[in-house]
């Protein structure tokens, strides 16, 4: 039964990594890991790797790119981070509530581990952006 149900829970959890705008080394090692996942805690595993691994992306590029600000700009870029976070701890409640609370089964536990890793993929790629447009200045 298990195995039979492993196709699915994959193409759940990477079906959501495709909505993605860029395709990196994050993204590739989390499709690499997925691919050898044997079990549904595995694929848990991948995906907070992966979350971790955009994590540090996200604060790489909020530090590139606070440090190209002026004053008035760190102080925005700030304010917002801290409003972000704010959102993103809302928004993983959310998740948790609706797959793991409202939907049944374990295939929805690496599928909540994903939007996760989406919430913080999205804002690390958004202050990348941000950041090369001054590079591109």
């Amino acid at each position: 039964m298990m195995k039979s149900i492993l196709p699915l829970i994959t193409m759940l959890v990477w079906g959501h990594s495709l909505i993605a705008q860029e395709a990196g080394s994050v993204d590739e090692e989390l499709e690499e890991c997925l691919e050898i996942a044997g079990t549904t805690s595995e694929m848990i595993d991948c995906q907070i790797q992966a979350a971790e691994a955009w994590d540090k992306e996200l604060n790489k590029y909020y530090k590139l790119y606070l440090s190209k600000l002026n004053e008035e700009g760190k102080a925005v870029l700030k304010e917002a981070q801290r409003e972000w976070i704010v959102y993103r701890d809302k928004e993983y409640r959310l998740i948790d509530s609706h797959y793991l609370s409202q939907l049944q089964g374990t295939m929805w536990h690496p599928v909540a581990a994903g939007e996760k890793m989406e919430i913080v993929k999205a804002r690390a790629l958004k202050l990348k952006g941000y950041y090369e447009d001054l590079e591109t200045d």
